[in-house]
């Protein structure tokens, strides 16, 4: 559906940026994507996509829409990176950039906040000297907006599935979901479960905006041992309840499959 949308948006505006487009593809996906809450689960990242693993992702229409201009640039390159990409070789995963190992800035996420860096490219957009300049800041600008939309619709789901929770467990968990979506990671994570929850939002996020995978989520550790010390010491977790958020946190990555499985 949302592809199709695009398709019609670039139809009827053929002098279209490529900024304009992928701003315009971000409104859409907060618009109609799907929040995924699990029962038993405290955390909100999954859109129901598959994000940067999946090649027909809304988040990569914008690389299908372009795709031939990578092979009416250099058809003799193109076709050295489809042989590569069946053996496997460098940049398998994408010609020129590689659109599935990508590291985000879960740092500045945890001490700004979407809303930091939103902030950072208002006050960026007046000191523009050029059309691309200014549109380029204009498209971060509204995808930000987005993940702020996206944040709002998990906690308004998570309400309207309080309704029905089935059990103290899982109404906890959409609880927590409902009182904190809104506000992390928009504002920056201010407890242990919110910094948590803010990794796994993140690398969720770039795959479903914007088609990029994130493998690795680095050091959970070391970015979040100030907010468990901090939440230890007012009294807001023990070591207890921490530890069980760390295990539901793990079930969203690990063990998606038995590999060694005939």
């Amino acid at each position: 559906k949302l592809n199709q949308a695009m398709d019609e948006f670039a139809a009827a505006h053929p002098g279209a940026s490529v900024y304009e487009l992928r701003g315009k593809s971000y409104e859409l996906i907060a618009e109609q994507f799907r929040p995924v809450l699990f029962r038993h689960s405290p955390f909100y990242a999954e859109m129901g996509g598959n994000g940067g693993w999946n090649n027909s992702s809304p988040g990569r229409w914008l690389f299908r829409h372009n795709e031939h201009l990578f092979r009416e640039a250099d058809p003799a390159a193109w076709a050295r990176f489809c042989e590569q990409g069946g053996q496997r070789y460098f940049l398998c995963c994408g010609p020129y950039v590689d659109a599935e190992h990508n590291s985000p800035p879960l740092s500045r996420v945890l001490r700004q906040g979407f809303q930091g860096i939103y902030e950072e490219a208002r006050a960026a957009l007046p000191k523009c000297q050029t059309t691309e300049e200014k549109e380029f800041v204009a498209c971060a600008m509204t995808g930000l907006l987005a993940v702020k939309g996206i944040l709002e619709r998990y906690a308004a789901a998570a309400r309207a599935a309080l309704s029905v929770a089935a059990d103290a467990d899982q109404r906890h968990c959409l609880t927590l979901i409902a009182e904190h979506a809104a506000r992390s990671p928009w504002q920056p994570p201010a407890t242990f479960y919110e910094g948590l929850n803010a990794l796994w939002f993140v690398r969720e996020i770039m795959g479903e905006l914007d088609g990029l995978m994130t493998n690795s989520l680095g050091r959970p550790d070391a970015w979040l041992i100030a907010l468990y010390r901090r939440d230890l010491e007012a009294g807001r977790i023990t070591a207890a309840s921490a530890y069980d958020l760390v295990c539901r946190f793990l079930l969203h990555g690990d063990c998606l499959y038995d590999k060694d499985a005939t």
